[in-house]
Formats: C-alpha cells, structure tokens, sequence
C-alpha cells in the first residue's frame, strides 16, 4: 500500500494506540532505524554528530526521552528537573538537535511532542531511543 493512511481514534484510547504502535514498530536496536522519506537513516555516527551541537541541558532531556524507550514521557517529570516551560516544544527545548536536523540531508528530527498544559509530552521511537541511549552510555554520560 502506497500513500498515507488515515484512522480515527477516540482520545480516551489514543494512548493505547501510540503504545501498540511503538511495539509493533520496535527493532532490536541493531540496525538503522527506517528514515523517514528523503532523509536519511539514524545511525550511530549520526547520533553522535547531532549529540556534539546539543548543550550539557539539552542533551540531559534527549537522554531522559531516550531512556522513556518509546513510551510519552510526561513534561510535568521533566519541568522541574530541568526548569522547562509548561508547554512541550521541541523546537525550544531542542534547538540544538531542531537545527542538526533541519538540513534535507539529515535524518529528521528523532523527538515528538504533543499535548498541552498538564497533559504534554515528549517521545521518541525505541529504535532512535536505542541508538541514543548506546552513545550516552559509551561516553560516560
């Protein structure tokens, strides 16, 4: 099947949803992760180029998405801890990696967000979260 697909889910169950499609979707961390098309591939030399542009901060809230391993990792954990806004905003709170990402011929940006006031948050694929996780844990941080 070729195209996008649409489906409705009620809100209530949304969370559901976004969870079965994070297992049916998981790898064994071992590959790339499928690029979004035209991009490419997150790879481990890629995660650590973007790692290099991220401040102590930033990258601090990419690990702790990462370590969330392909679950919605609530803002209201991460606010206090790192003085975040109450809104999630990937391109605020990451703008290190929002602009390692911008060039075409870059892999997309690995973070989502959603929700809004007590209900936000971030999220990032368990594949992506893998690759991320290697590279923290290999330097130490």
């Amino acid at each position: 099947m070729d195209g996008d697909v649409t489906i409705t889910v009620p809100a209530q169950h949304a969370s559901a949803v976004y969870e079965l499609l994070s297992e049916l979707t998981k790898t064994d961390g071992q590959g790339p992760t499928p690029p979004v098309a035209g991009r490419p591939a997150w790879s481990s030399q890629l995660v650590k180029e973007a790692r290099q542009q991220l401040g102590d901060q930033e990258r601090e809230l990419a690990l702790r998405v990462a370590e969330s391993r392909g679950r919605r990792l609530p803002l209201s954990r991460l606010a206090s801890d790192l003085g975040l806004p109450d809104a999630a905003a990937a391109e605020h709170d990451f703008p290190g990696l929002t602009a390692y990402c911008a060039p075409a011929d870059r892999p997309a940006m690995p973070v989502e967000s959603g929700g809004s006031g007590d209900d936000a948050w971030y999220w990032m694929a368990p594949a992506h979260a893998a690759l991320f996780q290697a590279l923290a844990q290999s330097a130490g941080t």
